[in-house]
C-alpha cells in the first residue's frame, strides 16, 4: 500500500519550511515535529496505525482533550489535519528575527538602528 496521505504531510510541512523529520516506520512512515528539542507531535501512517490500512494518519502529542482520553493517540486523520495542528503550534510558538534580535511570538518586532546625530 502507498501512504500518499502522510507524505502530502511531509510536502505541506517542508513547503511551509516548518522543521521536522520524515523516516521509513514499519513499512510505511513517521514525521516528528519538535520545538526546542523537545518532540511535539509524531504523525505515522502503516499497516499497523490507527487509520493506516486507509491510508489515513495517526498522531501523538497536539491532541484535543477529547482525543487525549483515547489512548493518547488520535487516527483516521488526514494531512490537512495533521498540517493545522502542527502549523497552529509552530506559528503561536515561532521565533521572530528582527534586526538580529530574537522576539518571542508576544512580542513586536522594533527598530534596534542607532539613531543619527547630525
Amino acid at each position: 500500500m502507498k501512504y500518499t496521505e502522510i507524505e502530502r504531510l511531509h510536502e505541506m510541512l517542508t513547503k511551509a519550511e516548518i522543521p521536522h523529520s520524515f523516516e521509513p516506520a514499519f513499512g510505511g512512515y513517521q514525521i516528528r515535529y519538535k520545538h526546542h528539542g523537545q518532540q511535539i507531535c509524531s504523525a505515522i501512517s502503516h499497516q499497523y496505525s490507527y487509520g493506516g490500512n486507509k491510508n489515513k494518519i495517526e498522531i501523538m502529542g497536539l491532541l484535543t482533550p477529547a482525543e487525549a482520553m483515547n489512548d493518547g493517540v488520535a487516527g483516521y486523520l488526514s494531512a490537512d489535519n495533521v498540517f493545522n495542528r502542527i502549523f497552529q503550534h509552530w506559528y503561536n510558538n515561532r521565533t521572530v528575527w528582527a534586526n538580529g534580535f530574537a522576539l518571542g511570538a508576544d512580542q513586536e518586532p522594533w527598530d534596534a538602528s542607532m539613531p543619527s546625530w547630525d
